[in-house]
């Protein structure tokens, strides 16, 4: 493949009146060649960055929108409905509570004016008054009308938005749910997995995992997919930039920590990120199945796992482990010191302002 794609390239160089970019496309697709047929992992990436938009399509069409759409539809339309005809009842009663105060509150002079008004014309007003009260029931007809249009309307977009926001989630929950489940798998059964001061030793002759491979190439693999589906797919939101940044910054540190043997602390920033996002992630699935009170106890569970894991854990037993153990273990600095730590620290910098947005979410909740 390589052979013959640097032959197309000397073909299109030698011929004259060739057009530069062709030329240079052409060279591009082979050097790319070429790193894909040295790096096998590289394609894998590649190929299923491509494949998840893909299986997440079919997953939103069988299985995501048919279940978002029984939840909301069954529970929570009922429930919005009922308090719609609440509001169209209490506006009425306020309706009928202002027309008495006004009957009411009218001089005696008024009403005996219009009684005797009455009695020397009483065909004519008769008549404008069949004609005024018709009036009045046609508009009132027109505004229940364009209420129940309006309130129907609002409706299927809040549904639609619903539906789309808990399919996003389910997607999310799937994805993390499964990298949770592979990293509990890798880590748990290893010794050095429960001693911190030992997440060096032996380093870099490090015994290669097949599963910790697998690990990295699936979450490198879904946040290249997710830096696309984010701006293209999902429903923009107001820390847009602040994801984008957050999925190249972890691009960078899973590619980073896999090239150069720093697989074990990877490993176990994963399973902390993921532990929290699997909450989060089941807490919105709750709410938006107006399921309040098991949401408002996962949301709890949530806030507490943050703090324990990213903001307490992540610094303290991660980045201490990476920047004195280290040190400490081996007797030099490792490759790199310098970048790794830098990486970790601005993960935690991220960590506590969503930590900040999580805290005001919750007391204005």
């Amino acid at each position: 493949m390589c052979s013959s794609v640097d032959h197309a390239c000397d073909v299109v160089t030698t011929l004259s009146g060739a057009p530069h970019f062709a030329a240079r496309t052409l060279e591009i697709v082979g050097s790319a060649a070429r790193h894909v047929r040295r790096n096998p992992e590289l394609g894998y990436v590649l190929g299923m960055s491509l494949l998840l938009p893909i299986l997440r399509w079919l997953l939103d069409v069988l299985l995501y929108k048919p279940i978002a759409r029984r939840i909301l539809l069954g529970s929570g339309s009922s429930h919005s409905q009922q308090e719609a005809h609440g509001q169209q009842q209490n506006e009425r009663k306020e309706q009928q509570e202002r027309q008495q105060q006004r009957g009411k509150g009218r001089p005696a002079q008024q009403q005996e004016e219009a009684e005797e008004q009455r009695h020397r014309s009483r065909k004519p007003e008769q008549q404008q008054e069949g004609q005024h009260r018709e009036l009045q029931q046609q508009q009132q007809q027109e505004q229940e009308q364009r209420r129940q249009e309006a309130s129907g309307t609002s409706l299927r977009r809040l549904k639609a938005e619903r539906v789309t926001k808990m399919c996003e989630s389910f997607w999310k929950l799937t994805a993390y749910g499964s990298m949770l489940a592979l990293e509990l798998s890798i880590t748990l059964p290893e010794p050095w997995f429960w001693r911190p001061g030992d997440y060096w030793v032996g380093w870099p002759q490090l015994p290669e995992l097949p599963l910790m491979r697998l690990l990295f190439l699936a979450q490198l693999s879904y946040y290249v997919s997710t830096t696309f589906t984010l701006a293209l797919w999902e429903v923009p939101r107001s820390d847009y930039w602040v994801m984008q940044t957050h999925h190249c910054c972890t691009v960078v540190l899973i590619a980073y920590n896999y090239i150069s043997g720093y697989q074990r602390w990877g490993c176990l920033i994963m399973m902390l990120h993921d532990i929290n996002d699997v909450i989060m992630e089941l807490a919105k699935c709750l709410n938006y199945a107006e399921l309040h009170t098991a949401a408002n106890t996962t949301f709890g569970l949530f806030v507490g796992a943050w703090a324990g894991l990213r903001l307490y854990a992540f610094p303290a037993v991660l980045i201490k482990s990476t920047l004195y153990d280290s040190v400490r273990v081996l007797g030099y600095t490792p490759p790199h010191h310098g970048l790794l730590n830098g990486l970790l620290c601005v993960l935690c910098c991220f960590h506590v302002y969503w930590f900040g947005l999580i805290l005001r979410v919750a007391w204005m909740a």
